[in-house]
């Protein structure tokens, strides 16, 4: 089963393939446009990082979930993502951004 990540994704130390790791800003990531192949690659579709690339993942996904939801779950994990690297800022952080 094989998917393809639309956004960069942290590493699993001990557990991510060495062959599917770059570096990027200084920062080991599975990076966006990487294409995998894992069992269970459709739970990275399900969850919104990603978009199945062959068949059998495709039939998996649709089976279990709409386009609109697959949309929904990358717009809340967009939103996710945003919001945990704005926790670290300060309000005038934000403010300046603005």
């Amino acid at each position: 089963m094989k998917a393809k990540l639309i956004r960069d994704m942290d590493v699993s130390p001990g557990v991510t393939p060495k062959e599917w790791i770059t570096v990027v800003n200084g920062k080991e990531v599975c990076a966006a446009g990487l294409v995998f192949e894992h069992p269970e690659a459709y739970y990275q579709v399900l969850q919104g990082n990603a978009e199945a690339v062959d068949e059998e993942c495709k039939a998996r996904v649709s089976r279990v979930r709409t386009p609109l939801q697959l949309e929904s779950a990358r717009i809340a994990s967009d939103e996710l993502l945003a919001s945990m690297q704005s926790d670290g800022e300060t309000e005038e952080d934000q403010d300046e951004e603005d």
